[in-house]
């Protein structure tokens, strides 16, 4: 899928139109912005922790990806101060790490200090993403129960991020 990045009042008001596409669509999308460069498409991926109980569609599209492009898998943690992961959070990231070591696949976890303040997860994850030099971020188009009531603003700016880091979404 194709999208231009933030445009106009109307998306402002009712949210990215990438988003909702990408929440209706039954299979797994793959969201390009104009622009981006793919000459590194997959080589590595980003796969931020997250509390979603329906965890493992993303793991399963993002091994299957990385065997087939033999891609380097980063699971990613941002550590912010004073504040403790939920269980739901913590118990993902075990299963993406044993999955990533069950399935033979390259991975790394990164568990990386908060060095700004931000309340949601999308920019630090961009400029990891965009300092590593990641082909694809992947991510759940929908918000799981812990973070729902800031998580369409992060999906949004991760889908549309400056860096124009593809993005994978189930």
């Amino acid at each position: 899928l194709g999208t231009h990045g933030p445009r106009g009042i109307r998306q402002t008001l009712f949210g990215a139109d990438i988003l909702k596409l990408v929440r209706a669509s039954e299979i797994p999308s793959l969201v390009v912005q104009e622009g981006t460069d793919t000459t590194r498409l997959l080589e590595r991926i980003v796969l931020p922790v997250a509390a979603h109980s329906d965890i493992d569609r993303l793991l399963d599209v993002v091994c299957a990806l990385a065997k087939v492009f033999a891609s380097e898998v980063h699971v990613y943690q941002l550590m912010r101060p004073m504040e403790s992961p939920s269980d739901e959070l913590l118990a993902n990231k075990l299963r993406m790490l044993q999955c990533m070591e069950r399935e033979n696949i390259r991975h790394l976890e990164v568990n990386e200090p908060s060095t700004t303040f931000s309340i949601g997860f999308a920019e630090p994850t961009i400029n990891y993403a965009e300092r590593i030099g990641s082909g694809a971020i992947a991510i759940m188009s929908h918000a799981s129960d812990e973070y729902r009531y800031i998580a369409d603003a992060e999906k949004e700016r991760i889908l549309a991020n400056h860096a124009r880091i593809p993005v994978i979404c189930i």
